[in-house]
C-alpha cells in the first residue's frame, strides 16, 4: 500500500522546473520545449508532488527520447476539481496497434528504438500505477510518424482561499515572473 502525501505546491514554479528538467532530457537536439499554463490554473494546489513529478518526468523523458526534432509542449489547465496536464510531441508517434498495451509492464511501442535507448518498458506502467493511486487517469493519442499527446487528469484540492467561488479573484492577482536556474 503506497501512502499519498499531499503538500501545497505553487503551480507556476513547479511547471517551470519541469520544463527546465525536460530541456536537460532534450540535450542538444533541435527540439523546442514549450510551457503553456492556462488562466484557469490556481496559483497553488494540494497534491502528492513527488508522485506527480515522477509521472510527468516519465512522460517528458519519453517525449524527449522519441522526438529528434520539432517541439515538445507541456500544457496545464484546471477544470474543477481536476488538474489537466498534457504533453504533446512531434516525435515518431506510436502505431495504433500498440496503443492498447502501452501501459502494460515491459511493453514498448518500437522495440528497435527502445533497444537503442536502453528502455525497459516500465516507465508508462509505473506512471499509470501512480496516476491510479492518486485517483487520476491517463489517456494517450498518437499517429505513427506524427507525434504523440499524453494527458493526465488528476483531482487536486485547492487551498481554502482558492475555492471555486474565489478562483477568479486569485487569477487576477499579479504574479511575479521569475527565471529558475537549475544545475
Amino acid at each position: 500500500q503506497v501512502q499519498r502525501t499531499d503538500s501545497l505546491v505553487v503551480v507556476e514554479p513547479f511547471f517551470q522546473s519541469l520544463k527546465d528538467v525536460a530541456g536537460l532530457f532534450i540535450g542538444a537536439k533541435p527540439v523546442a520545449m514549450r510551457l503553456s499554463l492556462a488562466q484557469s490554473l490556481p496559483a497553488s494546489i494540494y497534491v502528492d508532488v513527488s508522485k506527480l513529478r515522477q509521472i510527468l518526468q516519465i512522460f517528458l523523458t519519453n517525449a524527449a527520447k522519441f522526438t529528434a526534432q520539432g517541439e515538445i509542449s507541456l500544457n496545464a489547465s484546471y477544470s474543477e476539481p481536476n488538474l489537466i496536464i498534457s504533453i504533446k510531441d512531434s516525435g515518431t508517434g506510436i502505431p495504433e496497434s500498440k496503443l492498447k498495451s502501452l501501459f502494460d509492464p515491459f511493453q514498448q511501442a518500437d522495440h528497435d528504438q527502445a533497444m537503442r535507448d536502453r528502455g525497459s518498458g516500465l516507465g508508462l506502467a509505473i506512471a499509470k500505477r501512480l496516476a491510479d493511486l492518486l485517483g487520476g487517469t491517463i489517456s494517450i493519442s498518437s499517429r505513427y510518424g506524427s507525434g504523440t499527446t499524453i494527458e493526465l487528469t488528476l483531482p487536486v484540492i485547492l487551498p481554502k482561499a482558492e475555492t471555486a467561488e474565489q478562483l477568479d479573484q486569485t487569477q487576477n492577482r499579479a504574479q511575479p515572473q521569475r527565471q529558475l536556474r537549475m544545475l
